[in-house]
């Protein structure tokens, strides 16, 4: 028995596993939340002769239907012996930078619709050293 077989069997989903996007009819696991590729929110459909037409797509296309093909998420690389390889120094080091950036651009939206509401409150602002 090898393991990275057993691994790689963990990430492949089961029809039962899917529903549809009923805006743009991919196939989503069942968790998905969002549409993970046109981001709607609203019902799915669980029609079965649909998701299997999808599914038979999805097999033409890779062989087998993974986790990584209907969710957003991709899979961790898979080192020795099936188990998940480390993430390098340079991955950590570009998340933890992609994550500052990502607060620092949240944190300036925020301000920015603050700013914006109290314009548009018509709340008067401070006069400058002109008296403007």
């Amino acid at each position: 028995m090898n393991f990275g077989e057993t691994n790689k069997s963990n990430r492949i989903v089961k029809k039962t596993d899917v529903k549809l996007c009923t805006l743009c009819g991919t196939l989503n696991h069942e968790g998905n939340a969002d549409c993970f590729i046109c981001g709607w929110h609203g019902s799915f459909s669980q029609d079965q002769p649909t998701i299997e037409l999808a599914w038979k797509r999805f097999e033409s296309l890779y062989e087998e239907v993974r986790a990584e093909h209907i969710t957003a998420k991709l899979q961790r690389p898979v080192g020795d012996f099936g188990a998940d390889r480390p993430a390098s120094l340079l991955e950590r080091l570009s998340g933890k930078i992609k994550g500052a950036w990502d607060r620092f651009q949240t944190q300036r939206d925020l301000r920015m619709a603050q700013r914006a509401a109290g314009l548009k409150s018509g709340i008067p602002s401070k006069p400058d050293h002109l008296g403007v």
